[in-house]
């Protein structure tokens, strides 16, 4: 047999399922770019959340991760939920962007475009939301968990047809909805609150899930879900942000923040440098207490600094200058007595094993029996590294 043939065989017969899914992601995702590039000047109204091209970076990003992990994990669910949302994602940036294009140049089936747009974000998310119920492995909890499932799908399938139907104009883009309904859109939109209420529960179950899972699991399957929740709590604030303020810069921030979360759910399944995820960690909440705390002691120095000097200075800077030169010589100290203290108080093995060490040192300074020395470092490797079993061999003299 060739080595050609072998190579086919070792191929998942899930593969052709997964290259026509990514295919028909960059085929939107391209179609959406070439329109986009050709109606860049076209006003957008000002319903339209986040910038022209946003869908693109996310549906690119969640087509990529997807693809990558259907490819690898194909008997994973995960890598199936996450490259449906990018297909989904996929097909309401092509929606949009040729809806947009329409504005100014009326083309056939712009109205079904914009209804793409207006309602695919919701098959989207809820696959994403679906991968909670089976991350990282691909299995649920347990038997029951089957109903949390059901809940997700009605949900979103109740959240969908709604929208799907909903009477009247479309959200964001200023076309009426070619599927709607012949009814009082007063009707509909009294339904909605149930709506919204019925789809954030299926979120809801996904972090009872993980939570649970959590607490459950251990080792790597721990440090999977260490990723999923660091970047998805970027991820969650950053968005947050982006709707309350508004602001373009925050928007690609939010951006930024969900391509963040599907690269850590990629790095979780296939188990790369799972325990990195300790150090980004610990990194964050140090470099976030340390700032916070030298811009509290900031804002505390110079007030007083200028109301001392005041009478002095006649406003001058001086007593900003007096604040930073403060502030600066305050960064290393007070990083280091942070690092301590998050390390006693979270990573409380780490801790005891550099005190274990630095005592070994001073010990050892002096010491010059070699029975002495056997002993304290057979003691320090024990309290440490607790193996099974450690012993020293010591070469003997000629």
């Amino acid at each position: 047999m060739s080595a050609s043939a072998v190579e086919r065989r070792r191929l998942p017969r899930t593969a052709p399922i997964a290259w026509a899914l990514v295919a028909w992601c960059v085929a939107c995702l391209l179609f959406g770019l070439v329109v986009l590039a050709g109606s860049l000047s076209v006003p957008v109204p000002d319903t339209f959340w986040g910038f022209r091209g946003q869908e693109a970076i996310i549906a690119g990003a969640t087509t990529f991760v997807g693809g990558v992990l259907a490819l690898k994990r194909p008997k994973n669910g995960v890598s199936w939920l996450i490259l449906g949302s990018g297909a989904a994602g996929a097909l309401q940036f092509a929606g949009g962007e040729y809806a947009i294009a329409a504005l100014a140049a009326p083309a056939p089936g712009a109205a079904v475009a914009a209804w793409l747009d207006a309602i695919m974000w919701i098959p989207s998310t809820a696959f994403l939301f679906a991968t909670g119920l089976l991350f990282p492995n691909g299995v649920l909890l347990s038997p029951r968990w089957r109903y949390a499932v059901i809940a997700v799908a009605l949900g979103s399938a109740a959240t969908l047809s709604f929208y799907a139907l909903f009477p009247g104009p479309l959200q964001q883009l200023p076309y009426e909805n070619p599927f709607g309904l012949t009814v009082p859109r007063e009707r509909f939109a009294a339904a909605t609150p149930i709506v919204r209420t019925l789809f954030a529960l299926g979120a809801i179950a996904v972090v009872i899930s993980l939570v649970h899972r959590y607490r459950v699991s251990g080792g790597e399957v721990r440090q999977q879900l260490k990723w999923l929740v660091v970047a998805g709590s970027f991820a969650a604030i950053t968005q947050f942000l982006a709707v309350v303020y508004s602001m373009k810069a925050l928007e690609l921030l939010a951006a930024v923040g969900i391509v963040a979360f599907l690269v850590s759910m990629a790095l979780a399944v296939l188990r790369y440098r799972l325990y990195d995820i300790d150090i980004i960690i610990n990194r964050t909440v140090v470099y976030a207490a340390t700032t916070a705390t030298l811009v509290a002691t900031y804002a505390l120095v110079a007030l007083v600094a200028q109301a001392l000097l005041h009478p002095f200075t006649q406003g001058s800077e001086i007593a900003i200058a007096a604040s930073t030169l403060a502030v600066a010589a305050l960064i290393q100290p007070v990083r280091r007595r942070i690092q301590t203290a998050v390390d006693r108080r979270f990573y409380r093995a780490r801790y005891d094993a550099v005190r274990t060490v630095d005592a070994l040192a001073v010990r050892m300074r002096d010491e010059v029996d070699l029975d002495a020395v056997r002993a304290e470092l057979l003691s320090a490797a024990c309290e440490t590294m607790q193996p099974a079993h450690a012993s020293i061999w010591l070469r003997g003299g000629r």
